[in-house]
């Protein structure tokens, strides 16, 4: 259990309606120009985790230490901050149950009835991520003050932006066409690259483009993750709830 919750705090920490699978529309330009005007207004218009949305299916492969382990996901987000994340063996097997919000974190090891708990501020010590940082994880710009302060300057067809959020250092490199975010680079508390992730294989949807596929590289700890979407609903509109096991033995997060 204290691996695949590692994991997934890692990924986790993985607009008119639309419901869509994966081979629809993709690598749509948003801008036929690099009007460096827009980028920003663009930008924030395509942020996915500006309305509440369901993942409905995930694929998840996890490479570490030279072996693969693959995985089913679904993550229900309600809008402003509350993800419900179900971890599935690829038999459809549910391991875990994660909730998050602002405050705190619970998690549900349905494997070994135990439920797991902690807060937001000791996830971040022990883990280097916290729940701002979210968002990014799905290819959302997210930073402090940052738009207000800084002048679009695309070159090639893309800009480097770095941003602080929360204390956390993290490095955007932006495509100025899609107005998506082709990189980030996440820096750990000694301002060394902590953690790397890439999107590609864009999906369309009524108000933008969400990657279809994330890459994530932690280079501290050797664990490579990428998550494909394969099915998704936004904007989502529901309540998340998280229920207790019942009779679960509860204990902190290791």
């Amino acid at each position: 259990m204290q691996k695949i919750t590692f994991i997934w705090l890692l990924v986790i920490l993985i607009s008119g309606c639309a419901v869509f699978k994966s081979n629809t529309l993709r690598d749509n330009r948003l801008f036929e120009d690099n009007l460096d005007e827009q980028l920003f207004e663009g930008i924030e218009r395509q942020n996915l985790t500006s309305n509440g949305f369901n993942i409905q299916k995930a694929e998840i492969e996890i490479k570490t230490q030279g072996r693969a382990e693959k995985l089913l996901g679904s993550l229900k987000f309600e809008y402003p901050d509350k993800y419900l994340i179900s971890i599935k063996s690829k038999t459809g097997i549910e391991a875990a149950r994660i909730y998050i919000n602002k405050d705190s974190i619970l998690v549900n090891d349905r494997i070994n009835k135990k439920m797991y708990y902690d807060s937001a501020d000791h996830i971040k010590i022990k883990y280097g991520f916290s729940g701002s940082e979210i968002p990014v994880i799905f290819g959302d710009f997210i930073a402090d003050k940052t738009r207000a302060a800084t002048k679009p300057n695309c070159k090639n067809g893309s800009m480097e932006l770095d941003t602080y959020l929360k204390g956390t250092k993290i490095n955007y490199v932006i495509d100025c066409r899609k107005a998506k975010l082709q990189k980030s680079v996440i820096m750990n508390s000694i301002n060394e690259v902590g953690m790397i992730i890439l999107y590609d294989d864009y999906l369309k949807y009524s108000s933008g483009l969400i990657p279809g596929i994330i890459s994530m590289n932690d280079l501290q700890k050797d664990i490579k993750i990428e998550i494909k979407i394969k099915k998704i609903e936004t904007p989502w509109i529901g309540k998340i709830d998280f229920i207790p096991g019942k009779n679960y033995e509860i204990l902190q997060l290791p």
